[in-house]
């Protein structure tokens, strides 16, 4: 993956099946030594699909990604994050999941705003100088009525998924960095 985010130096440290509690959880040991400039934070999806086994869901989610956010602010004052969107692929719309994800964007998209409005009024409007931006992949790249863009379990982007995602995922990371 790396290789397609060149020039930004990378560390892929998503892993499968990930609910936002194990990013919380593993705070510590993925994020802390690294001492990233920026953090891409994608997760809330499995929050959601596996919620009926594991008792999370969109509002866990919220508070795990506010949680994560103040570890951040606390040891890492200086690095910013990209949260970016829970995406509405089409086995979430299957499974009558999209719902879930929608909220989840809703509420963070309004405690980020929460956040930036918080900052310094110089700061507010300058994408290089939020604290937290927010990525709508949903509202950028239309990929749900594309099966071609995912691997076969409907979920995850392709190669050819990826590689629209970064058309407009590289220049919001060039904005923010």
């Amino acid at each position: 993956m790396e290789p397609m985010f060149l020039p930004f130096k990378v560390y892929n440290h998503g892993f499968g099946g990930a609910q936002s509690r194990h990013v919380v959880e593993q705070f510590e040991k993925l994020v802390l030594p690294f001492r990233p400039k920026l953090i891409v934070y994608y997760c809330g999806v499995n929050d959601v699909n596996f919620g009926d086994a594991t008792g999370q869901g969109p509002e866990t989610a919220m508070e795990n990604f506010k949680k994560f956010y103040g570890k951040v602010q606390h040891t890492l004052p200086n690095t910013r994050i990209l949260y970016v969107s829970c995406i509405y692929s089409p086995i979430q719309y299957a499974r009558n999941k999209v719902a879930g994800c929608v909220e989840i964007n809703r509420e963070i998209r309004k405690f980020i705003d929460e956040v930036n409005s918080g900052a310094n009024d110089s700061m507010k409007d300058s994408a290089a100088t939020r604290i937290i931006d927010f990525l709508d992949l949903n509202g950028n790249l239309d990929l749900v009525n594309d099966r071609t863009m995912y691997k076969f379990d409907l979920l995850h982007y392709n190669q050819k998924g990826y590689e629209k995602v970064l058309t407009v995922f590289k220049p919001k990371v060039a904005e923010v960095w």
